[in-house]
């Protein structure tokens, strides 16, 4: 056997991809199989135990953005960042989570967080578990005030599964509601009635008249949160006793708020403004609205995409998110609709249906080739995931020839690009 002394965090990477044995010995037979040992990287005890230590050692875990007290969130970007995107460990279960929230120091202090389970890491391998019951997709809006408050902290949690079945719980810390001060209060849509809905929107609604006045990040809250949740004048609120019972009530909201073009552009400015971003025109489909701006050109967006069926009616709903550079010669833009809800028949939500990193050239600095026999708007080129796998993508723009029209052209179907050179020969030999 051969000793190795390295630096404890190369150690602790051997020891992940399966090179240092729990002993602390090279494993003479890596080198023979090594894209065997790399595949037992989660579901290997000691291999997981030591990948989970690297997580620790390169990207320290931020404790406050940490949804439950086991879980721990690794941040992949600048902390000192607003918002982060993070590596979820909580347990045996490995994820994903995204949060935005206030600058330290603003009463009160303000987030909202999405997250998702993607794996659980068991002795008996890897199993995905993304979108199911027990690993739902969640967001959690949440805000925390001084000891002096009635409530020092209020979080709403809203989960969606595959199956379209949603739950909201709403979590009060240390509040006195007028008989004492309870350490944590939890009020679980699945096992309230409609007077306990009355008690929980009447105490939202002094919680948010409180904060009127209070800051610029406490007043979004106050001016958004009831348009969200369909508390303002003319809207249907949501059913909050009814969403325990499954998806065919949450559904049914949403298929009369994607019906309704006012209510659905209000609801999602709401989401928007919430989280300190401005949405785009009603007239923009998607609905787009940027909640970050990165500086330099880059911008963070969500989006909200209503499907329709042959008769018009609303079909679907996708929820988005956009990254974009933008300069004038180039713009990189990457895009993922995030979740996908079915609005009739008994289909399952989808989770991350399709996603797309392209490169568009030109950027903001006029068409590629200016019009003449052959006009071309732009190029774009990156890669595409439709749900089951990766594909490349490379089309034209806003090409014209001889007078025929192609919004977009496919490079990398043949059968495309012949039909577009053949209708160009024919216009030529006429």
């Amino acid at each position: 056997m051969i000793s190795l002394e390295i630096d404890p965090r190369l150690r602790t990477l051997a020891g992940a991809i399966g090179l240092l044995g729990a002993d602390g010995h090279i494993n003479a037979s890596w080198f023979q199989e090594p894209l065997t040992a790399l595949r037992t990287m989660v579901a290997d005890p000691q291999q997981r135990a030591s990948l989970f230590s690297l997580l620790d050692a390169v990207l320290p875990p931020a404790e406050e953005h940490a949804g439950t007290a086991t879980e721990r969130r690794h941040p992949l970007l600048d902390p000192s960042w607003r918002g982060n995107v993070y590596v979820t460990v909580d347990g045996n279960r490995l994820g994903m989570a995204a949060a935005l929230s206030t600058p330290p120091g603003t009463v009160p202090q303000a987030s909202a967080t999405l997250s998702l389970p993607l794996v659980n890491a068991g002795d008996s391998g890897v199993e995905a578990i993304a979108g199911s019951a027990t690993a739902p997709l969640e967001m959690a809006l949440e805000a925390a005030w001084g000891e002096d408050a009635s409530s020092q902290r209020i979080r709403v949690v809203v989960s969606v599964d595959l199956h379209g079945h949603a739950t909201v719980r709403i979590l009060l810390d240390n509040s006195d509601l007028g008989a004492g001060v309870l350490p944590r209060v939890e009020l679980d849509a699945a096992h309230l009635d409609t007077g306990a809905v009355t008690v929980i929107t009447g105490l939202l609604q002094q919680v948010l008249l409180a904060l009127t006045g209070a800051g610029a990040e406490a007043q979004r809250v106050a001016d958004h949160l009831p348009e969200l949740l369909g508390l303002t004048a003319g809207r249907t609120p949501l059913p909050i006793t009814s969403l325990g019972a499954g998806g065919d009530t949450f559904r049914a909201w949403l298929r009369d708020l994607a019906a309704d073009a006012d209510a659905l552009e209000r609801t999602f400015g709401a989401l928007i403004g919430l989280l300190g971003g401005a949405s785009t025109a009603a007239a923009t489909k998607p609905l787009h609205g940027t909640i970050l701006d990165l500086g330099a050109g880059a911008t963070l967006a969500l989006t909200l995409d209503v499907a329709s069926d042959a008769s018009g009616a609303p079909a679907g709903l996708d929820l988005g998110v956009t990254l974009e550079v933008a300069a004038a010669s180039a713009v990189l833009r990457g895009q993922a609709t995030i979740v996908s809800i079915p609005l009739t028949g008994t289909a399952a939500v989808t989770v991350l249906p399709e996603a797309a990193v392209m490169l568009h050239a030109p950027g903001t600095s006029g068409a590629l080739l200016p019009p003449g026999p052959v006009a071309i708007g732009s190029v774009a080129g990156g890669l595409r995931w439709d749900g089951i796998q990766v594909t490349p993508l490379l089309e034209l723009r806003d090409l014209d020839l001889n007078g025929t029209p192609y919004p977009r052209l496919d490079l990398t179907h043949a059968s495309a690009v012949d039909s577009a050179a053949n209708t160009a020969v024919t216009g030529e030999l006429r």
